[in-house]
């Protein structure tokens, strides 16, 4: 599968999920080409406090350089840099970048390419909320189509409209579940619900009333 710019970012599109997702350069042209890039595995900036000092200073560099050129990888075209091409544009030595991609804010592509895994980590989230974004808009685009059809309500709103249909099939599905899967839980806590939540098993009695008396 292979991750796609912003650009083809369109409804229906096939995109990988957040975590282990194989990038390429030749879709992207600017990103590195990764097979299974893990971005919860990135480690927090903040961390950078407690690199060796002569380090720091080199990942902050290497960072604010990309960064400022808009770039994530070191590449020009489809040319490499070298370390020492990667020290003459980041002016800084190119001494301590083994040690910067050993603390994780530097690391190899699959073709050996230079890049930050911060920078393709905030690339990647940009991506998935351009992917958000335009299914909601082709979202909002069908609804007004189907309320013109007169499908839909005129005075119907689209979150009402989806507050309806996910209460018809018991709710929305959880974080990470698929309808299918919401589909076949319920059914399996109908089952196992106790019986007096569904049919008591007692019923009401009449109460007696108390004869009466003759004075």
């Amino acid at each position: 599968m292979r991750w796609m710019s912003s650009s083809a970012c369109a409804p229906g599109a096939r995109t990988a999920p957040m975590n282990a997702r194989p990038i390429t350069r030749k879709a992207t042209h600017d990103l590195p080409t990764v097979a299974d890039f893990d971005a919860d595995a990135v480690p927090a900036w903040t961390l950078i406090r407690t690199m060796p000092a002569e380090a720091r200073g080199v990942a902050h560099s290497l960072f604010d350089t990309l960064k400022a050129n808009r770039m994530v990888v070191m590449c020009s075209g489809t040319h490499m840099r070298s370390d020492d091409e990667i020290a003459a544009f980041i002016c800084e030595s190119p001494a301590t970048l083994p040690l910067i991609e050993q603390w994780g804010f530097a690391a190899r592509d699959d073709e050996g390419a230079l890049y930050s895994p911060h920078l393709l980590q905030r690339e990647i989230r940009r991506q998935e909320r351009a992917r958000k974004r335009a299914e909601r808009e082709e979202n909002l685009r069908r609804f007004e189509a189907a309320q013109a059809a007169g499908i839909i309500p005129a005075d119907d709103t689209l979150r009402g409209h989806h507050a309806k249909i996910n209460g018809g099939s018991g709710g929305r599905p959880r974080k990470g579940e698929t309808a299918g899967q919401a589909k076949i839980r319920r059914a399996q806590e109908a089952e196992a619900a106790p019986p007096s939540a569904t049919s008591p098993s007692w019923c009401p009695c009449p109460l007696r009333q108390k004869p009466k008396t003759e004075t």
